[in-house]
């Protein structure tokens, strides 16, 4: 979500549904709101104008008690991301030695891209542990 976005989000929720209005959140506190509605589980079922009225209702000590989990499962997500493009390219390099004739080291490379697989699984579960956690 942009920061131009939250801000008319923002007014939008002062203005029309709490008739007040009240200064939005700094830059470092934005920073925070856009990573936690980015990252935490909660988030995957609010809107991003529910992001607005949790900070007019809980401000940014609201959001620093979510931020934690959301960094949990960013780093989750990031390195499943990491896993799923080493074994797209182990694979790429396994079809090459084929074409080429090297099944000793295609062998080895597919044992490699299988470690992978566990590697990727591993972390799958472990991100959807952590997403249970909070769901």
């Amino acid at each position: 979500m942009m920061r131009s976005e939250f801000d008319e989000l923002w007014n939008a929720v002062c203005m029309q549904e709490m008739r007040c209005w009240k200064p939005g959140p700094n830059e470092v506190e934005y920073k925070m709101i856009e990573k936690v509605y980015t990252f935490h589980p909660l988030f995957n079922t609010l809107t991003k104008r529910d992001s607005a009225r949790l900070f007019f209702v809980g401000g940014a000590p609201l959001f620093r008690i979510l931020l934690p989990k959301a960094e949990e499962v960013e780093t989750l997500e990031r390195q499943h991301h990491r896993l799923d493009i080493a074994f797209s390219e182990e694979l790429k390099v396994v079809s090459d030695l084929l074409d080429r004739g090297d099944y000793e080291n295609a062998a080895r490379h597919m044992m490699l891209a299988d470690n992978l697989i566990d590697k990727r699984k591993a972390c799958g579960e472990i991100l959807e542990t952590a997403i249970r956690e909070v769901c």
